[in-house]
């Protein structure tokens, strides 16, 4: 290909992809706004003292991220240690609440734990902000992971997830964020008003 006229920048390639246009019509921080972050996702239980080692594994493949599914298998001290180990390391946590409902099981914060951090599902995802939200290397909270999976769901879940929304904002100034399914539609419209029916409840 020939190269653009200094101080220009070439003009973007049409994509094949049928989701291109949807996803160039979300809103979006600019590189500005936000720096760009490498992320990796991870099930990493601190309890399990071998967690400490893989985030030096992290670090040396260049990711400044972690989403981290099993930040609450610990005690606090273990998940402590962990984030701790972590700011050594220039790497920031995403911290996951997302198992933390009643309608995905009343007593998951006691039976998916091996250290409870509260006596019910939303006081435990509290409890963790609250104990943890201060610490350098949290980048901030996952309330969700792929709820709703549907707009058949819209109706239990939009709600649902706008209430833990405005609960943990009230115990933080980090952000707080949703990992959102995009329902199957052979329509890019009906897929697009999916994700944006659930804006509000999610900052980034």
């Amino acid at each position: 290909p020939v190269n653009p006229p200094e101080g220009t920048k070439a003009a973007p390639q049409a994509s094949s992809s049928p989701f291109a246009a949807e996803y160039a019509s979300l809103p979006r921080a600019t590189a500005s706004a936000r720096p760009r972050r490498i992320g990796i996702f991870v099930n990493d239980s601190p309890i399990d003292q071998t967690s400490l080692q893989r985030i030096d594994s992290y670090a040396s493949l260049g990711a400044d991220t972690v989403f981290n599914y099993s930040i609450l298998d610990g005690s606090p001290a273990d998940i402590t240690a962990y984030l701790n180990k972590a700011q050594s390391r220039g790497i920031q946590v995403i911290f996951s609440l997302k198992d933390l409902y009643d309608q995905l099981g009343p007593n998951n914060y006691r039976a998916l734990y091996t250290y409870p951090l509260g006596d019910s599902n939303q006081s435990a995802a509290v409890n963790a902000v609250q104990q943890f939200g201060a610490h350098p290397a949290v980048w901030g909270f996952a309330i969700n992971d792929e709820r709703p999976e549907s707009p058949a769901d819209l109706g239990l879940w939009q709600p649902i997830m706008q209430q833990r929304y405005s609960l943990i904002k009230q115990y933080t100034t980090k952000p707080v964020m949703q990992v959102l399914v995009g329902a199957t539609s052979p329509s890019a419209a009906a897929r697009a008003q999916f994700l944006r029916s659930l804006r509000s409840s999610t900052d980034t």
